[in-house]
């Protein structure tokens, strides 16, 4: 399992193939799947994080912008299958600041704006992989498996058992999901 290949101070450098939002003109902020070509340099397994240095210095110690770390969201081959790229899903973060009613652009997020602004060709400094893979169950290894973040699951397996056909779709949303009348309704 590759572990740390790259490195802080000596990162890999891939290039942008492709950025582009995927999520629909009402919803609340901006995600972002950005498809980075790693020429095959960096390869890594499911379950596992890439760390992205967005170019410049920290204007509050003048030093070069730290690593975050963000989920790959391919699965080792890549999206083109043959080992050469990775993807991230990046949601863009802002700050609503109520005094000026609007984004406070001294507030936004350094490395999730330059990866949704991102253009193809451009360079990104990549670090990792990092953590532990996803293990896939010995005795069931054809189990559908279903992975959520924690931002917003309980709206999204409500959606997905209700509206988007999951397997559950006739039975309504999963059990302990909550419902669009209210916090306090559930359906089980």
């Amino acid at each position: 399992m590759p572990i740390n290949t790259y490195k802080n101070k000596a990162p890999h450098t891939g290039k942008v193939v492709s950025t582009k939002r995927i999520v629909g003109a009402q919803a609340t902020g901006e995600t972002c799947h950005i498809i980075i070509d790693t020429f095959s340099k960096m390869p890594y397994w499911e379950g596992q994080s890439a760390g992205v240095i967005a170019p410049g210095t920290n204007p509050k110690n003048g030093k070069p912008n730290s690593v975050r770390l963000y989920s790959i969201a391919a699965s080792r081959y890549g999206d083109d299958m043959t080992g050469a790229t990775t993807s991230l899903c990046v949601r863009r973060a802002t700050y609503w600041c109520p005094e000026l009613k609007a984004d406070d652009p001294a507030k936004k997020g350094i490395c999730s704006n330059f990866l949704c602004d991102s253009k193809p060709g451009d360079e990104v400094k990549l670090t990792g992989p990092s953590g532990k893979v996803m293990l896939i169950p010995e005795k069931t290894p054809n189990a559908d498996l279903i992975m959520v973040r924690h931002a917003r699951r309980t709206e999204l397996l409500w959606r997905w058992g209700v509206e988007g056909g999951g397997p559950r779709n006739e039975a309504g949303p999963a059990p302990g999901a909550a419902s669009p009348v209210g916090p306090k309704s559930r359906v089980s």
